[in-house]
């Protein structure tokens, strides 16, 4: 149970320690960039996650497709087997 406290004491201690050490300037350039490489992360993740989407409703799609022109032709095939009989 005494572990969370101290762990948090020991985190706000470093990040004073860390914060005392540097100008406001440079602590907002530190918060900026990290902000703006999070934001890039997680765009290029979002990127990903669309492209793969787009190909697995594309090849579905081709899929559903070509099902569709087996079904309509099948009654015209049914036809002719019956036709040959």
């Amino acid at each position: 149970m005494d572990k969370i406290p101290a762990f948090s004491g020991w985190l706000s201690g470093g990040f004073s320690d860390w914060i005392s050490h540097h100008s406001v300037q440079e602590v907002a350039l530190v918060i900026g960039a990290t902000v703006a490489v999070t934001t890039l992360l997680i765009n290029l993740i979002t990127l990903l996650i669309n492209l793969a989407n787009f190909f697995l409703n594309w090849h579905y799609r081709k899929k559903k497709l070509r099902l569709q022109q087996l079904n309509k032709a099948a009654p015209a095939r049914e036809r002719e087997e019956d036709e040959a009989k």
